[in-house]
């Protein structure tokens, strides 16, 4: 089995003309399609590849390839080692989707025409914030979070809080980090943003790894049972963090997350008791779940999608609600799973949704979102999308797919670097 983990390891190699180790993907989805792009990783050549107007580049064909037009890189953007990648707000009509207004980033202009890029640098051990991105010309980050007192150590999966315990909405979002290298997540309030350019930050809140040492795969130390967490979703709807935890093979659940956020805040907000050394309130793991190296991690539609690279499947528990009241620990068998043959996975990692693709008319109730996904496969050069998002199953090839080449324009570093890469077993 091939076990994909950020924090050792040695570098990826750089020479490959296609897209070279793709951890994340990231949407910005328009009713208008030409507003929508798309951005994807590649890790092993210190990129963030751009596709504007996406939907009309080949990724709605199948057996094509697409190059990308521009990119984020060593020399425009500082970039050594992209993973994760978060567009906020990842919808022009957000609004209408989730039912809430997204808190704005301080000091960046981001709204639902004109949206932040956020990248992590795994090797920097950096978090940066492109506002007002534009896919077609990009610039350098307008925020970058990094320094000693962040404690980012090879961060990856990104996510965003916007409501208080109340359902309010924040005076700024929080951003929760899955900090891959130290073992747990960290968690930073925005509001501690006080101009553009460095922010060294300093946590907001968190939960600590699960390992001595902050090490993955070491002894236990902590409640939590964090090991080298790849991926983590916010949802907004219901409250709750849940967390891909790839050392161990499970999905941590933490209801109540708001309060994760801001443990260190001073005073604390109503309701919260600043605890960061916390079990989940529910977990998924065991044989019944599938679960092997669990990393892209998204709740779209009320059902909670994981992208499993160990078992080379889509992993889809539907009515995700339910599992919140479950018991601590649950081998709740899958609602559907997408994997076999016919499927063609090859370590799928990195899931992006865009609502605004239908394949076919939405069931009653659903009045929008029926929409499709789009999957990065961390050991090939291609990206899969898989329509309806909220029905398809089992071992049926993706409606999409598209092979990615060309990863080398615009100059790219060599860069050279311990940290932050991924190690085969």
């Amino acid at each position: 089995m091939m076990i994909l983990l950020a924090g050792c390891g040695q570098d990826p190699p750089t020479n490959s003309t296609n897209l070279n180790f793709p951890f994340g993907i990231a949407i910005y989805s328009s009713t208008t399609s030409s507003n929508s792009w798309m951005a994807i990783t590649s890790y092993g050549t210190h990129q963030v590849l751009l596709f504007p107007n996406y939907t009309q580049a080949g990724f709605l064909g199948f057996g094509g390839t697409a190059s990308p037009p521009a990119s984020l890189n060593v020399s425009n953007a500082s970039l050594q080692g992209p993973d994760g990648l978060l567009v906020y707000p990842s919808a022009s009509n957000i609004s209408t989707l989730n039912g809430y207004t997204p808190a704005s980033i301080p000091n960046c202009t981001s709204n639902s025409s004109s949206p932040a890029l956020l990248v992590a640098d795994g090797i920097n051990n950096a978090i940066d914030i492109f506002c007002g991105f534009n896919p077609a010309k990009p610039g350098p980050p307008t925020i970058t979070i990094s320094g000693g007192n962040t404690q980012l150590t090879s961060p990856e999966g990104m996510s965003i809080d916007t409501l208080d315990n109340n359902g309010n909405t924040l005076p700024a979002p929080i951003l929760f980090v899955a900090n891959s290298g130290a073992g747990g997540v960290v968690a930073f309030d925005l509001s501690q943003i006080k101009g553009t350019g460095n922010q060294n930050l300093s946590p907001s809140g968190g939960i600590l790894p699960g390992v001595a040492g902050n090490i993955c795969n070491g002894l236990a130390a902590n409640n939590t049972a964090l090991n080298c967490p790849a991926g983590l979703y916010y949802s907004n709807q219901l409250r709750t963090l849940f967390v891909s935890d790839t050392g161990n093979n499970e999905v941590m659940i933490y209801a109540n997350a708001y309060c994760l956020g801001v443990a260190y805040e001073k005073p604390l907000p109503s309701g919260c008791s600043g605890a960061v050394n916390i079990q989940p309130s529910a977990r998924l793991s065991g044989g019944n779940t599938y679960l092997s190296t669990p990393d892209g991690i998204v709740v779209y539609q009320n059902s909670l999608y994981v992208a499993d690279a160990g078992a080379g499947d889509i992993l889809i528990w539907d009515n995700v609600d339910k599992l919140l009241t479950g018991v601590p620990t649950g081998s709740e068998t899958p609602s559907r799973k997408i994997g076999g043959n016919l499927v063609g996975m090859n370590g799928p990692y990195g899931l992006a949704f865009d609502p605004n693709i239908q394949t076919s008319t939405p069931p009653s109730g659903i009045a929008s979102g029926y929409g499709t996904f789009f999957l990065s496969q961390i050991s090939a050069g291609q990206i899969d999308g898989f329509s309806p998002a909220t029905t398809f199953t089992g071992n049926n090839p993706p409606n999409y797919q598209v092979t990615i080449t060309n990863p080398g324009l615009n100059g790219v570093g060599n860069g050279s670097s311990s940290n932050g890469v991924p190690t085969f077993f």
